[in-house]
């Protein structure tokens, strides 16, 4: 089988939950360091794709040349119906890839907040775990518009995208379902001192949200990740 290519936009970022899933399933898979790498795999070599988060906004191809590329290789990873799923920046690559805009979320989120599936995402295989778990992770300071022939899936009131499909197997999810307990552990180690001074949080807090909420993630977060595995077989 070929592998599912990970795309990262700066560490610490890993597949966290998803990679768990893979494993179990024989579902090789491969990360694709953005920034430093320069001989990107073609689609026809791999699976499907999941684009990672980042510090960055979407459209700063200027700052980060790389992204411009990403533009062009979800678009025609949609084209071509690859699975697609996008987590955070990579949800907003995806929706400015296809031609939506990306802006300054009216609420930036960091934490666990309650987002609910629309009609759509309760039937959609990928998202409907997600109706067993009240709250996910967030950390944004950006959002996205709907591409057009967008499904929204989920949505929250201060954040009203949180998650959308494209055609059969291409997702935009604003929230962060796919690390780790550990994975969110090191993202407040790395990134403590804007925690503490752009969110006016602590790390400690935000791990002790992990503590109470992020069994119920990911257990919905397993759930979907053979979802998408699913689609990569199909």
């Amino acid at each position: 089988m070929r592998p599912v290519l990970a795309i990262r936009h700066h560490q610490p970022h890993e597949l966290g939950v998803a990679a768990e899933v893979f494993d179990e399933l024989g579902v090789p898979y491969r990360y694709l360091d953005a920034w430093v790498e320069r001989d990107w795999p073609a689609l026809d070599d791999v699976a499907g794709l999941v684009v990672l988060g980042g510090e960055m906004n979407a459209d700063e191809v200027a700052r980060h040349p790389f992204l411009a590329r990403e533009h062009d290789l979800l678009w025609l990873a949609v084209e071509r119906d690859i699975p697609v799923l996008g987590f955070c920046l990579g949800a907003q690559l995806l929706a400015r890839a296809l031609g939506a805009a990306v802006s300054r979320s009216p609420t930036p989120e960091l934490g666990f907040r309650p987002v609910r599936l629309t009609e759509a995402g309760r039937r959609d295989p990928l998202l409907a775990p997600f109706d067993l778990a009240p709250r996910v992770f967030q950390w944004h300071v950006d959002t996205f518009d709907l591409p057009e022939g967008a499904v929204l899936l989920s949505e929250s009131d201060g954040v009203p995208h949180q998650a959308f499909r494209v055609g059969r197997s291409a997702y935009g999810v604003q929230f962060h379902f796919e690390p780790t307990d550990a994975g969110i552990g090191a993202w407040c180690e790395h990134w403590a001192d804007d925690i503490r001074e752009r969110w006016g949080t602590t790390p400690e807090a935000i791990m002790a949200e992990v503590h109470e909420h992020h069994p119920a993630q990911r257990k919905a977060a397993r759930d979907a990740f053979q979802a998408f595995a699913e689609l990569l077989e199909r």
